[in-house]
């Protein structure tokens, strides 16, 4: 008979767990809010996860009915609560959390996240914001390695200006009637239908409707998808003083007492047409200024602006629509101040009572402001520069710079 004899010490880092399965000593990570500590320890049940639990955060006062573990499933990464010691595993993070009390540390995580955002969406009103200030706007902060430009003549924002008493409407149908609008908003006061025009003249689907009294832009504010014939129509508040005022020189006042309706737009004219042929066709009414309009290229397009000195000139010559100059069949419509301005690249009336020059920009970042066109325009003298906005309020996009002399355009 042989007899085998085998050392009976068993290693240290071996146990046997109530299953009879051998258990080994693993190292995992208890984490209590944002405090982490390292275990190495033999477990082979629940109690010794509360053991590791009290040895490491001895301060921790919660009863085991009231404490969970959670870790991530080691084979799918999903979180799961721990049931039984076979769900931990050598490297494994145990979350101690208080039942009821969801995840606190997410909790923290989250608020700290929100508060985050608020700041960074306060910073960001505040660079955009223009406060006036005793004795001034505040001068913009000059670009590295350029001259400084100017400081801005002093001019209230939207924010710090009285909203107008005015709406936007859009959604009209077309060839719509003053008599249209007035029935749209029965009883109240109307000082004002702007209707904005095509390029041929002809009313489009929006206008303006400027009121007397604040009650009456809140009863028209409450006509918002109504209709007119099948169509719903938008009605807008005006919230940008900027944009009512442009609109008074881009639009025709449906209610007459119209002393911007000055321009109109001729089509059809002779290759070889000059501006005192233009004057000899209006005579004898008196113009106050003839735009032959050309290309990029500089070849003539056939077409031209011819501004009047009063509204009363400007409808007498409307009537000579489809009269000739030469062989060639002129077509006039009405057009605006507005794209006077922008054909001519001239404004009166500016500061001084002078002429000013405008020049037109496209495609800014919304979040653009003031003071980011003035650097934009470093070294040049900057007087006004106007944002306009959507029916919503939104900025466009685009806005609109006016100097004091042509050579600041150049």
């Amino acid at each position: 008979n042989y007899s085998l004899n085998l050392p009976c010490d068993c290693p240290a880092t071996m146990a046997t767990d109530e299953a009879g399965k051998a258990s080994e000593r693993i190292t995992f990570f208890l984490k209590y809010t944002d405090s982490v500590k390292k275990v190495k320890k033999l477990v082979n049940g629940m109690e010794d996860l509360y053991t590791a639990m009290n040895e490491k955060f001895p301060d921790v006062k919660f009863k085991k009915a009231e404490i969970t573990f959670h870790t991530k499933d080691k084979k799918y990464g999903v979180e799961i609560a721990i049931d039984g010691v076979d769900e931990l595993y050598d490297g494994a993070i145990v979350e101690i959390r208080k039942k009821g009390g969801g995840n606190s540390n997410s909790l923290k995580r989250q608020l700290e996240e929100m508060k985050s955002k608020l700041e960074h969406l306060e910073n960001t009103n505040k660079r955009q914001r223009i406060v006036p200030v005793a004795g001034g706007a505040p001068p913009p902060v000059p670009a590295p390695n350029r001259v400084p430009s100017s400081p801005p003549i002093q001019q209230a924002t939207s924010e710090h200006m009285e909203e107008p008493l005015a709406v936007r409407m859009r959604g009209l149908p077309w060839g719509y009637k003053k008599e249209d609008i007035i029935n749209f908003f029965p009883g109240l006061r109307m000082e004002a239908i702007l209707a904005i025009l095509d390029k041929y003249g002809r009313v489009s689907g929006e206008c303006y409707v400027v009121f007397t009294d604040e009650k009456d832009v809140e009863a028209a504010k409450a006509k918002h998808k109504e209709k007119i014939g099948e169509r719903y129509i938008e009605v807008y508040r005006v919230v940008n003083p900027h944009e009512l005022a442009m609109a008074r020189r881009s639009t025709r006042n449906l209610l007459g007492g119209g002393e911007t309706e000055v321009v109109l737009r001729l089509r059809g004219l002779p290759w070889q047409c000059t501006e005192k042929m233009v004057e000899e066709f209006f005579d004898p009414l008196k113009l106050g200024g003839v735009h032959l309009t050309h290309d990029r290229s500089g070849k003539f397009k056939g077409e031209c602006l011819v501004r009047f000195l009063t509204a009363a000139d400007c409808n007498e010559g409307l009537k000579k629509h489809k009269q000739s100059i030469g062989h060639r069949y002129i077509e006039i419509y009405r057009s605006s101040l507005g794209e006077w301005d922008q054909q001519t690249g001239a404004i009166s009336g500016g500061p001084g009572g002078g002429i000013t020059f405008v020049a037109r920009m496209r495609g800014l970042p919304f979040t653009a402001g003031e003071t980011d066109v003035r650097e934009f325009f470093s070294g040049h003298r900057i007087l006004r520069v106007h944002f306009p906005t959507d029916s919503n309020g939104r900025p466009s996009g685009e806005c609109f710079v006016e100097v004091a002399t042509s050579d600041e355009l150049g």
